[in-house]
């Protein structure tokens, strides 16, 4: 997990093979930034134990709220929502439809025609 953080030393520094430093150097450069790290890491770790008992807390209220409040209210909701349902398709398909088609059917047979110069008529609008 996280493995774009798990680095060492040899992925950050690196000597190109034609030039070397002495080995002492190069051994003390890896102790420092190890240790540095490491130290680095475990204060960061150290000072992040409130956000840890924040993060904590608050996931356990939302897995809380969201099995015993909104789960149950949604099961609650879902009942008089299916029976709105039901009753907004009939609604529309045994009132509104007719309707609907009627006043279609009405304005269907209206013909506009367009007038030209000293009123001859034009072809009708399609």
């Amino acid at each position: 997990m996280n493995n774009h953080v798990q680095l060492n030393f040899e992925d950050i520094f690196g000597e190109a093979d034609s030039q070397h430093s002495w080995d002492c150097v190069w051994r003390l450069n890896h102790t420092v930034f190890t240790a540095v790290r490491l130290f680095i890491y475990r204060l960061v770790s150290l000072l992040a134990l409130p956000f840890t008992i924040i993060f904590a807390i608050f996931f356990g209220l939302l897995a809380s709220i969201n099995v015993f409040i909104i789960v149950p209210l949604g099961k609650l909701l879902s009942i008089p929502g299916t029976l709105l349902a039901k009753l907004w398709n009939w609604l529309i398909h045994a009132i509104f439809d007719p309707i609907a088609s009627a006043v279609g059917l009405i304005f269907s047979n209206f013909n506009i025609r367009k007038y030209g110069i000293n009123q001859e008529t034009t072809a009708p609008c399609v």
